[in-house]
């Protein structure tokens, strides 16, 4: 999803990786800060429903 974003919307989201670390180091997602987990998970919905909207407008572009 993130290069969909990049790509569609010229948007830079917050990458899991950034959340939660990676690696050894990389924590599960319960262990992460409430206030960092609300902000990921309110901008993957909102970037989810811009994609939605975005590539629904340009496939109907294509059916005819």
């Amino acid at each position: 999803m993130d290069a969909a974003a990049a790509k569609y919307l010229g948007v830079k989201t917050i990458a899991y990786e950034e959340v939660a670390g990676k690696g050894a180091k990389q924590i599960t997602f319960n262990q992460v800060d409430v206030d960092r987990a609300a902000e990921y998970s309110a901008e993957d919905a909102d970037v989810t429903l811009r994609l939605h909207l975005a590539l629904g407008r340009r496939s109907k572009r294509c059916r005819h």
